[in-house]
């Protein structure tokens, strides 16, 4: 058993996932499903972490036509090198095309998934999207953002993650030493929600929808239909099923910011304003305000 174990633990290592990942990709000048598939439409749902995206792809996946790639929806977990700390949010770090497609394409298969739309959401997407998209070409391939207030989405990541993990795998190149005060940290998290803010509000000229989370949780039928109206694929969601997310349970969809934004003290809430202050004309334009 311990044989059994040791061998699991090196096979199922980001090292020889990688290797897997290479030889699919080998694989691929032989196999032209790995290659392109003409039944096989995607959506790029570019999106914040913890920023609602969970739900609202979970609701997306109830159409009969649309699948995912993971449990998650979050395609990055299958190449560990588009995933790894210090690269996940890196927009220069990309692998091969030939890679990505067949990874992707094989999960498809593995599925047994049939002619559909898959339905991808990781939130690094919004750092490579353009790249995601050739890499997908000729496959036909949709955009979509999702944005959330800045303050509910500063206040969730603090809950879920913390400074250091923060620091570790989303900004490598960031100095923990230098979040001396809680002040700091939290003009830290109002600066990375202004600079990803800003990578969703170009990539609005391609998209063929753009979703704010409170849009989506006071009126998910509307947001759906308005969507499948350009999406054909994403007709018959049942815009009124019951989705789990993360620990909350299993549930109807529901506005979770005033609960975020009530664990942030005042002096929180005046380092994130700070922050954001720095380029109101994002925040702005993405429908929310500066407290």
């Amino acid at each position: 058993m311990r044989i059994k174990r040791i061998f699991r633990r090196i096979t199922h290592s980001d090292y020889f996932r990688e290797r897997r990942c290479d030889l699919l990709a080998l694989k691929s000048h032989l196999n032209r499903s790995l290659e392109f598939r003409a039944d096989v439409h995607w959506l790029l749902v570019l999106t914040f972490p913890n920023g609602g995206s969970t739900a609202f792809a979970k609701l997306l996946l109830t159409a009969p036509q649309a699948k995912a790639l993971t449990g998650n929806a979050e395609g990055q977990w299958l190449i560990p090198s588009l995933c790894r700390p210090g690269t996940r949010w890196d927009s220069s770090h990309l692998v091969s095309p030939r890679k990505l497609r067949a990874v992707w394409l094989d999960q498809i298969d593995a599925a047994a998934i049939p002619p559909t739309l898959v339905v991808e959401k990781s939130p690094p997407n919004m750092c490579r999207y353009r790249f995601l998209m050739e890499s997908l070409r000729p496959m036909k391939t949709y955009v979509a953002t999702f944005t959330r207030d800045p303050y509910a989405t500063c206040a969730s990541w603090h809950k879920r993650y913390g400074s250091d993990a923060i620091i570790r795998n989303w900004t490598p190149t960031e100095d923990s030493s230098a979040l001396q005060s809680e002040a700091e940290y939290f003009g830290f998290l109002g600066r990375i929600w202004l600079e990803r803010a800003h990578m969703l509000l170009k990539a609005r000229q391609e998209s063929v929808a753009d979703v704010r989370y409170e849009d989506f949780a006071d009126d998910p039928r509307a947001v759906v239909e308005k969507l499948a109206g350009k999406i054909p694929q994403l007709e018959g969601v049942l815009t009124d099923a019951t989705v789990s997310v993360k620990d909350y349970g299993e549930s109807s969809i529901v506005n979770m910011n005033e609960r975020q934004i009530a664990t942030l003290s005042d002096e929180q809430i005046s380092a994130i304003s700070l922050s954001l202050s720095a380029r109101p004309h994002v925040v702005e334009s993405l429908g929310y305000s500066i407290r």
